[in-house]
């Protein structure tokens, strides 16, 4: 029954008052079965909040929309000044959208996606990344002679994802996320800094930026060495994906498997797709190990929706010998962008 019909019979039938006065217990519940009424519609979540009738493709749009999208940052409002050796420090909102970028990247490879910023880490993270800034330069172990050194932020040098662009502007806070995924570079073959940021053992991480140099800080504590891959990670992964996001690195981590005689097979709509193997890194306990390659004959950013198959075979020391499984990317006119604009900054990873 409506709201609109309960008042209706309510009036209709109002010569009944006398009878509810008569009979105050009677008048009295049914006055608070009419509140109960109200207060419950009015609480009804509303239909655009129900995402139940949404495909699945639907939700992993919308979750792009709201979670990567939504995390864009042009200004990290950073305070500090390389003049005086202040590093300074960023805006909370910088903060959390780091972390909300990091929890969407692990949410689409089935990871969890509750890590949580460790402000603990925030000053030597800050003054790892003035030391980036101040010298133009990237080294998880700066020398003592680099100018606005000091022992925190050599620390967290070490013990960090960190990243640099020639251009102020960029490579700040959620840009950085995005480029320790790409992982790009000649060094960067093993796609350690996505591996990373990908760790199913990952519980926290440290932040801080410059306008132009950033540094997350993943190690000291923040991580649980007992968390294992389940039952693997793979990038791009077994999901949804906006076409922006598919690298030319691709990657597919198992704890403590061997990948030495692994091999990978890609196809779409039929199509077989030539690998080459980047890397194939082997751990006997954490971090993960992995396999990389690139897929001969595709050109980045993808603008189109395409299903790729993938499957990874000829493995050791793994639940199982093989592992299949689709990588369904959809287009967004973010990566037409690209496609046509190009990326306007350059950056290294370290």
């Amino acid at each position: 029954m409506t709201l609109n019909r309960f008042i209706f019979i309510f009036v209709r039938y109002r010569n009944l008052t006398n009878i509810f006065i008569m009979n105050r217990k009677v008048f009295y519940s049914l006055m608070i079965l009419a509140l109960a009424f109200v207060f419950s519609t009015g609480c009804d979540k509303d239909d655009d909040d129900d995402n139940s009738n949404l495909t699945a493709k639907q939700k992993a749009v919308k979750d792009y929309e709201d979670n990567y999208l939504a995390t864009e940052l042009s200004d990290p409002g950073w305070t500090g000044s390389v003049n005086g050796c202040n590093a300074g420090s960023v805006s909370q909102e910088s903060h959390n959208k780091v972390v909300q970028r990091i929890n969407y990247f692990r949410r689409i490879c089935g990871l969890n996606d509750d890590i949580a910023h460790n402000a603990s880490q925030n000053d030597m993270c800050q003054e790892c990344a003035l030391i980036m800034k101040a010298n133009n330069s990237l080294s998880h172990y700066p020398p003592q002679s680099w100018q606005c050194w000091t022992q925190d932020g050599y620390d967290a040098a070490g013990a960090s994802n960190i990243a640099w662009s020639s251009q102020p502007g960029t490579m700040h806070s959620t840009y950085a996320v995005t480029g320790y995924i790409e992982d790009p570079g000649a060094n960067n073959k093993s796609v350690g800094h996505r591996a990373a940021l990908l760790l199913p053992g990952l519980e926290k991480v440290g932040h801080g930026s410059t306008d132009q140099t950033n540094a997350i800080l993943w190690m000291e504590g923040n991580y649980n060495q007992n968390g294992t891959s389940d039952p693997f990670v793979a990038y791009p992964p077994d999901n949804y994906i906006p076409g922006e996001l598919v690298f030319p690195r691709w990657s597919f981590s198992i704890t403590q498997a061997n990948f030495d005689n692994a091999q990978v097979t890609v196809s779409s709509g039929g199509q077989n797709y030539n690998v080459s193997y980047e890397d194939r890194i082997t751990f006997q306990g954490w971090p993960d190990s992995r396999i990389v390659w690139k897929v001969q004959g595709l050109t980045y950013p993808i603008t189109k929706d395409m299903d790729f198959d993938v499957t990874v075979s000829n493995i050791q020391n793994a639940a199982q010998d093989s592992y299949s499984y689709t990588v369904k990317v959809f287009a967004t006119s973010a990566a037409k962008k690209i496609a046509k604009e190009g990326k306007k900054y350059d950056y290294i990873i370290k």
